[in-house]
C-alpha cells in the first residue's frame, strides 16, 4: 500500500516561499526557553535556614534571659534567708522571732526587705546589731534593679531583677508555721519566708513569683 501523497502549501522553488519556510523554522525552535532563577535552590535553602535560626535565637534568648533573672532572684532570696537565720543564731534568740520583733516583721502580711531589716543585716546600723556583724552582702543595684540601693533619705532598699522589692514574713508565735500568701488558709513550715513578685511585678499573681518555699 503506497503512502498518502504529501500536500505542499507552496512551491519551495519560489523565493517568497523559501523565505517563509526559513522564517517559520527559526521561530519553531525545538530547544526549551531558558528560565532565569534569581536565587538558586542553594541560596534559597540558606536564606530559609538563617531565618529559622534567627527566630530560634530570639525565642531561646528570651527564655534564657528570663531563667537568668529567676536564678538571680533565687540567689538573693536564699542569701537573705540565711542572713536572717544567722542573725538569730548570733544573738541567741528564737529563730524567726528575735529579728522579726526588732525590725517589725509580721506573720499575716508582707513586710518589705528594706529599712531597718536590711540595715541591720548589712551592719549599716548598730541599733539591733551592736556587734556589727555583716550577715548579708547583696550586690549593688544598677538603676535600682537587682541589688541594694539607697533612696534620697538614706534608707536602704533591696530590689529584685525586675525592680520590685522582696517581701518577707516571719514566724513570730514560734509554732514553726507561717500563713502561705499564695494559698489562703494554708501554711508554710518555716521561720522566714521571702518572695519576689516576678517579671510582672504583681505579688498577687503567683504563676511567675519566685518564692523561698517553692
Amino acid at each position: 500500500m503506497s503512502a498518502p501523497p504529501t500536500i505542499s502549501l507552496c512551491n519551495t522553488g519560489t523565493s517568497w516561499c523559501n523565505s517563509l519556510v526559513e522564517s517559520t523554522h527559526g521561530r519553531l525552535s525545538t530547544s526549551a526557553p531558558e528560565v532565569v532563577v534569581p536565587f538558586g535552590p542553594t541560596a534559597l535553602h540558606w536564606i530559609t535556614t538563617a531565618a529559622v535560626m534567627a527566630c530560634a535565637l530570639l525565642i531561646g534568648g528570651g527564655y534564657l534571659f528570663k531563667k537568668a533573672r529567676t536564678l538571680q532572684a533565687k540567689t538573693a532570696i536564699k542569701g537573705l534567708e540565711i542572713a536572717m537565720a544567722g542573725y538569730d543564731v548570733e544573738y541567741h534568740g528564737t529563730v524567726g522571732k528575735t529579728l522579726g520583733d526588732k525590725v517589725a516583721l509580721t506573720e499575716g502580711r508582707d513586710s518589705l526587705a528594706e529599712g531597718d531589716l536590711l540595715a541591720t543585716l548589712m551592719s549599716l546600723s548598730t541599733t539591733h546589731n551592736p556587734r556589727k556583724v555583716r550577715f548579708y552582702d547583696p550586690p549593688t543595684a544598677k538603676g535600682q534593679v537587682n541589688g541594694a540601693w539607697f533612696d534620697a533619705t538614706g534608707v536602704v532598699h533591696l530590689s529584685d531583677p525586675w525592680g520590685a522589692p522582696y517581701r518577707v514574713r516571719a514566724d513570730l508565735n514560734r509554732d514553726g508555721l507561717i500563713p502561705d500568701p499564695a494559698i489562703p488558709g494554708a501554711t508554710v513550715h518555716a521561720q522566714y519566708i521571702i518572695f519576689s513578685a516576678g517579671p510582672d511585678g504583681d505579688p498577687s499573681t503567683w504563676k511567675d513569683n519566685v518564692a523561698s518555699w517553692k
